[in-house]
């Protein structure tokens, strides 16, 4: 490539030269048109695709993150309800140990009472049955109290 005078035109790129000579023909100029053009359809075309798929992740992420946000509720939720349900099986874990230690105390009245009929005790072992009846009615009434409130956490 020899421009006036003989002077060598060289461009700062070799490489480019190759390519795209500094005085091309019309042949050239067309075939590097021809080039330019499919090489631009190619780039829009993968702007285009590029942009779609980044418009694909936005909306997975967005889906995503909803979810998250509905499993964190839900489970915000689940947390309260256990934190209730253990509540009531705490209360009705006192209450049935209540019952138990009553129900322990009237049957040893009752073998008291038997044993003692016959020695004339005085009422001592009546003093214990009636205690007795008297935890046991008690620990009923917690037990029924437990299932009113049950009743009333409709969210559990």
């Amino acid at each position: 490539m020899y421009g006036e005078q003989g002077v060598v035109l060289m461009t700062p790129y070799p490489s480019i030269a190759k390519l795209f000579p500094i005085e091309p023909t019309d042949a050239e100029l067309r075939s590097s048109y021809k080039h330019l053009r499919k090489a631009a359809i190619s780039v829009n075309r993968s702007r285009g695709q590029y942009i779609r798929q980044v418009r694909e992740r936005d909306q997975i992420i967005e889906k995503l993150e909803t979810d998250l946000l509905r499993f964190t509720q839900d489970a915000q939720l689940d947390f309260q309800e256990k934190a209730q349900l253990l509540s009531i099986l705490q209360r009705y874990k006192e209450v049935f140990s209540q019952l138990e230690k009553a129900g322990d105390e009237m049957v040893e009245g009752v073998e008291e009472y038997r044993k003692g009929r016959g020695t004339f005790q005085g009422a001592r072992p009546f003093a214990r049955l009636i205690s007795a009846c008297y935890a046991f009615a008690q620990a009923w009434r917690a037990a029924k109290d437990i299932a009113d409130i049950q009743a009333i956490d409709t969210g559990v």
